[in-house]
């Protein structure tokens, strides 16, 4: 519900809000139920267990807006996050994706020490594919794209033993085929750490 709360808070008064419930065994239902009685931004698609891939795949199926921002359950989007990457893209057409730094979170939501994700190593827009190559990482939700690239390289990969590199498997894809990039140098979106969660399982990641 944190989650879904950063996504409602959005600045951006075009928002529409897809929680793709891929088979849980939380209390993620009954938290849907209640906030799409509560807003009606939210829709809620529940389906069969299928991984990572198929979930964002389904998510962007039902999708109507022009641009995309995927948003794991554990991580956070600031209120200003949507304006302002939004702007740019409208602004600038030949833009394609837009990143904004992150900073990290715990459990309880308290901003752990250190500088958090700074993406400024992307400093050449034209040649962010060599960087994602060498190691330029981030969080899903750190980029808000154009709809039209996500499907120009046929969304996310459905390949369960790639899960956690389906978004990376993305933006490989999208920057091989030239998009362009700019980078947002501010604090937009949070990425919580804990025990358990995909990017942890350094056998899977690696």
């Amino acid at each position: 519900d944190a989650a879904l709360g950063s996504a409602l808070a959005q600045t951006w008064p075009h928002i529409e809000v897809l929680v793709v419930d891929d088979g849980s065994t939380d209390q993620t239902r009954a938290v849907l139920q209640e906030a799409v009685r509560l807003d009606p931004r939210v829709t809620a698609i529940s389906t069969a267990n299928r991984g990572l891939g198929a979930a964002r795949n389904r998510g962007l199926a039902e999708a109507r807006g022009v641009f995309v921002n995927v948003l794991d359950a554990d991580d956070l989007l600031h209120p200003e996050k949507i304006a302002r990457q939004a702007n740019v893209l409208v602004d600038t057409p030949d833009v394609g994706v837009v990143l904004c730094d992150v900073d990290f979170i715990d459990d309880r939501g308290d901003t752990l020490p250190g500088d958090g994700l700074h993406l400024e190593r992307l400093d050449d827009p034209d040649a962010w594919f060599d960087t994602l190559l060498t190691g330029g990482l981030f969080p899903p939700h750190a980029p808000l794209v154009r709809r039209t690239l996500v499907d120009g390289v046929g969304g996310f990969s459905e390949d369960r033993t790639v899960a956690g590199h389906a978004d990376y498997l993305l933006w490989l894809s999208i920057a091989a085929r030239g998009a362009r990039l700019h980078v947002l140098p501010e604090v937009l979106a949070s990425y919580r750490r804990q025990a358990g969660s995909m990017s942890q399982d350094r056998a899977h990641m690696h």
